[in-house]
């Protein structure tokens, strides 16, 4: 009964967070809220079974106690934010001068937008609870496989529509939204799939990219386990143009699209959390020479097929930056320490930037920022210093039990290599981007994550 209900409660959810990406990374309220709903009613069926007696159906370990202590912290501070406890000084001196911008007397609030701290509270919340029923459900294998495999489908798919509008429009319009072209290059707007922003496309791809290589890696690892070296050749090549070869295809299109994007902080941090996560495979399971070899052939086929089609993309906006630089960039993020730095302990509330922005925006930048292109510093800036800490504590403890999983599965064990290589992906490309800050990104992390979790314990050790 337990595993029944398992099944059926997984169905709107998995399917909810394989489409975000569809709607502009549902980066849009409409978008997003429904799938707050669908895990709000989920976590709720859930819990309801495990008090009528469904013992187990809620599994709880120290890393997912780890993680979900920090999490909850971090809510629970928020929320006395909201209710008016806590630090004001700074934002009434900040708001006085400018004449009350915000529409009522500074001095009763605690925070700059409270509209905006909520609806970002509901977003980190839905995050929390799609990661939490992942771990749950996917410890079932064919549910995790599952839910793999959706991701993978709708990334495909995203990607093809995506090059249908590369090819057609240069990528300038986004189902009904149409870019600012930018002037003076061969192709005016960014490739980016659904996503209005190439670099969160970028992040989004390579994630399923991470599940389709590494289920390559261990589909090829297990035709080629036994036998003499021609033996093992023949089985790897049978299974690459058979079960693989979907695979394959897949992984081919996801690596063109994340090329495409010619984002080059994203394809950096995609290329060093492919190449780290193989290493640590390679040395976690004890593999031989011949095992490495083949990885890194296939890693390097992928990269090779996707620069031949997009390499003049990364060259020219590589070029742009070197002679020009980014001095807005920079002047943002000078703007975010000292945004910090005012209110280090307690935070000026969640999504608050774009409102601090409007009013110390530098007087060299004509542009408008709704984000601080450091995901890091912006979380410190939306929730203080020690709760920003905690946030990345906790998706450190879930790292780390899946990088345990390397080695503790004798199979499946790329379901914990995904999830190391999105987390290194991610936690690279946050210094200087804010793809973790759009809920379809942040969904499939947090489903990647749960799965890696779940998948990270031997049969013998189960969570």
């Amino acid at each position: 009964m337990r595993q029944e209900w398992r099944s059926i409660l997984a169905v709107p959810l998995f399917v909810g967070i394989a489409c975000s990406p569809i709607p502009f990374g549902s980066n849009i309220d409409w978008a997003w809220s429904p799938l707050a709903v669908i895990a709000g009613i989920t976590l709720v069926l859930s819990g309801m079974l495990q008090l009528r007696g469904n013992k187990g159906f809620f599994t709880f370990t120290p890393s997912l106690l780890v993680a979900g202590g920090c999490f909850v912290a971090v809510l629970a501070w928020q929320l006395l934010r909201l209710a008016n406890l806590g630090p004001t000084a700074e934002v009434t001196s900040l708001f006085e001068p400018a004449g009350g911008p915000l529409g009522g007397p500074i001095a009763a609030r605690n925070l700059i937008d409270e509209e905006r701290t909520w609806t970002a509270l509901m977003r980190l919340a839905t995050y929390g609870a799609a990661f939490f029923l992942v771990t749950q459900f996917a410890r079932d294998r064919k549910l995790a496989q599952r839910l793999m495999l959706a991701i993978v489908l709708v990334a495909v798919g995203v990607t093809l529509y995506g090059l249908v509008m590369e090819f057609t429009v240069q990528s300038c319009l986004v189902l009904d939204f149409a870019k600012i072209p930018l002037e003076g290059r061969r192709n005016p707007c960014a490739f980016s799939g659904t996503f209005v922003a190439s670099a969160n496309y970028c992040d989004y791809a390579a994630m399923a990219g991470f599940i389709c290589l590494f289920r390559l890696e261990e589909v090829v690892a297990e035709a080629g386990a036994h036998g003499s070296w021609r033996t093992r050749l023949r089985g790897r090549l049978a299974a690459v143009s058979g079960r693989g070869a979907f695979l394959l295809t897949a992984l081919l299109i996801l690596t063109t699209g994340v090329v495409l994007t010619a984002s080059k902080a994203g394809i950096a941090s995609f290329v060093v959390a492919a190449g780290a996560t193989s290493l640590l495979v390679s040395t976690f399971r004890n593999e031989g020479k011949s095992a490495r070899l083949v990885r890194l052939l296939a890693i390097c086929t992928a990269l090779l097929f996707a620069i031949l089609i997009g390499g003049e993309h990364i060259l020219v906006r590589s070029v742009d930056l070197l002679a020009k630089g980014d001095p807005a960039r920079a002047a943002v993020l000078d703007l975010t320490a000292g945004a910090v730095a005012l209110q280090p302990w307690s935070g000026w509330g969640l999504d608050s930037f774009y409102r601090l922005y409007t009013v110390l925006q530098p007087p060299g930048v004509a542009l408008i920022f709704d984000k601080a292109h450091n995901s890091y510093l912006e979380t410190a800036l939306d929730v203080g210093i020690p709760m920003a800490v905690l946030i990345v504590a906790g998706m450190v403890a879930i790292a780390g039990r899946s990088l345990r999983g390397l080695s503790e599965r004798r199979r499946d064990w790329h379901f914990s290599a995904s999830a190391v290589a999105a987390t290194i992906l991610l936690g690279l490309h946050s210094l200087v981007d804010f793809g973790i800050q759009i809920p379809a990104v942040a969904l499939t992390y947090a489903a990647v994550m749960g799965m890696g979790w779940a998948q990270s314990w031997s049969s013998r050790n189960s969570a």
